[in-house]
């Protein structure tokens, strides 16, 4: 890499050169926002994710922090473990 040393008195940057950079990256950021909004994000859901849509509601609604829902899955899960 070689750097070389500005002689004195002389400014690195203008008035017009900053304009100019600043203006070239105005137009990059729009070309990039235009590009970006051409994309499109799609999200599709598996048939076995769909299945699910009904549990996942009930527990967003708190069923399951029922008492009674609470002890019949215990119920049941203990007699699954129970017969294997």
């Amino acid at each position: 890499m070689n750097i070389h040393a500005l002689s004195t008195g002389t400014a690195a940057y203008t008035k017009n050169n900053i304009q100019s950079k600043v203006n070239d990256d105005s137009k990059q950021k729009e070309q990039k926002v235009s590009n970006n909004q051409k994309s499109v994000d799609k999200l599709e859901l598996s048939v076995e994710a769909r299945k699910l849509a009904p549990i996942k509601n009930r527990i967003n609604s708190g069923f399951y922090n029922k008492t009674e829902v609470v002890k019949e899955v215990a119920k049941r899960v203990s007699q699954q473990l129970a017969t294997k």
